[in-house]
């Protein structure tokens, strides 16, 4: 099965942040993680605007389409 690289069907973005905080409880720093994961749908082929003469143009030259 092809994936198109070019849609996604799903992202999912996952955060952390971690503060520091001194002996008063007050903040002196923190660190921050964000993931992010890209779930690429099947390709529609005929189905999609981006296809034509059996296969995908999605980042061919404009000019070129039909």
């Amino acid at each position: 099965m092809k994936l198109c690289p070019y849609n996604r069907a799903r992202e999912v973005q996952h955060f952390v942040q971690k503060n520091e905080l001194d002996e008063n409880g007050s903040q002196t720093g923190y660190t921050y993680d964000m993931t992010v994961e890209f779930f690429q749908p099947a390709c529609m082929e005929e189905l999609c605007g981006a296809w034509y003469n059996g296969r995908c143009h999605y980042a061919s030259d404009p000019n070129n389409a039909p």
